[in-house]
């Protein structure tokens, strides 16, 4: 996910050989969502990156606009309180994130998420 990694440079300590690794968060098992009305479930980067995907499917990039678009929001819900988030801050987080990107992506996702 761009955005949310750290590359590394490391060498092999025995035949000297450079080599690059990448370490990401586990957004499954680091964040949890609090839906009104059900208990905790693992955040799936995988469901938003869908429901950006189908916000902006109308733009010719739709696919790498999703990717930059979802990595965006997961970003700016990081630093949540004890890695607990709940519906409604992804919904707002992703609505801001879409309005300054597309105006219309950021109706159709509001259209599909705020019932």
């Amino acid at each position: 996910m761009h955005g949310l990694s750290t590359w590394r440079r490391r060498r092999c300590l025995d035949c000297e050989a450079v080599f690059t690794t990448e370490e990401t968060i586990n957004l499954e098992q680091s964040l949890r969502v609090k839906r009104a009305s059900s208990p905790l479930e693992p955040f799936l980067y995988e469901k938003l990156y869908l429901h950006v995907y189908n916000a902006v499917s109308h733009r010719k990039t739709a696919h790498t606009d999703a990717k930059g678009l979802s990595a965006t929001i997961v970003s700016k819900l990081i630093p949540c309180k004890n890695g607990i988030l709940h519906s409604s801050e992804i919904k707002t987080a992703s609505s801001e994130v879409l309005k300054r990107f597309d105006n219309a992506a950021a109706t159709y996702y509001e259209a599909r998420h705020n019932r």
